[in-house]
């Protein structure tokens, strides 16, 4: 099955009345849920030993990578960080030192992206290491900036140079917090009383993939100017260009 059909069945089974659920189980970034007075955003990522980064990776890496990633979602969506949870299988043989980097590497990102980690699990893996963070935050307006709002006339931007994992970057995401905040303020400037923006997500799995995601949920098209979309130097170095 592939997974956006897996996707598909998953969101069916886990539909729900609860009135506190603003934005449930979907294709979305993130959750919205309704707890008293606030509006809390919720969001889960997990990484993988030999799929998100390689048995050799520096543990601080791995925690940075970790973090990083989850708290996209979150800025992708509209919204501030507040809280991290975090869960993780260690392989088993790797030893207290790991470990110990891991939490370090941890609580430095957590004080570089301004996110409180709030608690968490471990335990001992006959497998790869695995990582699983949950993070909440707040929406920076009423609600989720969701895939689902975009229209025909709308233009599509990134917040930076696309491409380059493969020489490192992966290791080292950085949330779009400022840029969103940037984002909705100018939109509030310009555009006084109307929808603040239509659409966002995070595109962590490439341009073409993501946009194509988005396109499905909203029922639009896109066209893309190539020479505009902006490639990083590593992208470009991997595929011999100068």
């Amino acid at each position: 099955m592939r997974e956006s059909a897996l996707l598909e069945r998953v969101r069916a089974l886990f539909a729900t009345s609860d009135p506190s659920v603003l934005v449930g189980s979907g294709p979305d970034d993130c959750a919205l849920v309704q707890a008293g007075g606030a509006k809390i955003a919720v969001s889960v990522d997990a990484f993988a030993e030999g799929s998100h980064f390689l048995p050799d990776a520096r543990p601080r890496d791995v925690a940075r990578k970790a973090l990083g990633a989850s708290l996209s979602d979150l800025a992708a969506s509209g919204c501030t960080a507040r809280w991290a949870v975090v869960g993780v299988c260690f392989r088993k043989g790797l030893g207290d030192a790991w470990a110990v980097e891991f939490a370090e590497g941890l609580a430095e990102a957590s004080r570089d992206f301004s996110v409180a980690v709030v608690g968490g699990d471990s335990i001992a893996s006959g497998a790869g290491t695995v990582v699983s963070v949950t993070v909440l935050g707040e929406p920076l307006g009423d609600g989720l900036v969701l895939r689902s709002g975009a229209r025909p006339g709308d233009v599509v931007a990134v917040t930076g140079e696309l491409g380059g994992s493969l020489l490192g970057k992966h290791l080292s995401p950085q949330p779009r917090f400022a840029e969103m905040r940037d984002l909705v303020a100018f939109c509030r400037a310009k555009y006084p009383g109307e929808r603040v923006l239509d659409a966002a997500m995070d595109i962590s799995d490439g341009l073409a993939l993501d946009l194509s995601r988005m396109c499905g949920e909203s029922g639009v098209g896109v066209e893309i100017d190539a020479a505009r979309v902006p490639v990083s130097g590593a992208a470009r170095a991997l595929a011999g260009e100068s």
